[in-house]
C-alpha cells in the first residue's frame, strides 16, 4: 500500500501507524526489517498516470494470472492456518525476492528487486 503526503506546503512531520490486529503477542523489529517507506514525488505527476482497468480474461501473461491464483491460493491457507496457530511469522515472499514456488524474482539487472536503496547524501541542514 502507498499513500501520499504533501510535504511541500505543510510544516508537519510524516507519521507511520501501524494497526495490531492480535492481542498479547510480541510485536518485534528489527534494525534489518523495512517498517515504512516514503519517497517524493509530485502530486502533479500522479495525476498524469494514465489508469487502466485490465480484466483477468484480457491479460497477455497467462504464467503471471496462475502464479497469482496460486499466491491468492497459499496466501488464504497461510491467513487460516495463522488464526489457529499452525504457522508463526511471515511469508515474506515480496521482501525476500521469492516468487510462490520459492524461485527468485526474474528480474535481473538495474530493475531487480531491491529492498534498500542507495539515497545521496542529504548535505547540510536547513536552518
Amino acid at each position: 500500500m502507498t499513500g501520499m503526503y504533501e510535504a511541500d506546503w505543510g510544516p508537519f512531520s510524516a507519521t507511520m501507524n501501524w494497526k495490531f490486529t492480535r492481542k498479547n503477542f510480541d510485536v518485534r523489529f528489527t534494525p534489518e526489517d523495512p517498517f515504512c517507506f516514503m519517497f517524493p514525488i509530485k502530486r502533479s505527476d500522479i495525476e498524469e498516470f494514465k489508469l487502466h482497468n485490465i480484466m483477468e480474461a484480457d491479460y497477455h501473461d497467462r504464467t503471471w494470472i496462475e502464479q497469482h491464483h496460486d499466491w491468492n491460493d497459499q496466501r488464504k491457507q497461510f491467513g487460516e492456518d495463522l488464526k489457529t496457530g499452525k504457522v508463526d511469522g511471515w511469508q515474506k515472499h515480496y521482501f525476500q525476492g521469492k516468487m510462490v514456488d520459492g524461485t527468485k524474482c526474474p528480474y535481473t539487472g538495474p530493475d531487480r528487486h531491491r529492498t534498500s536503496l542507495k539515497l545521496s547524501d542529504p548535505g547540510t541542514k536547513l536552518k
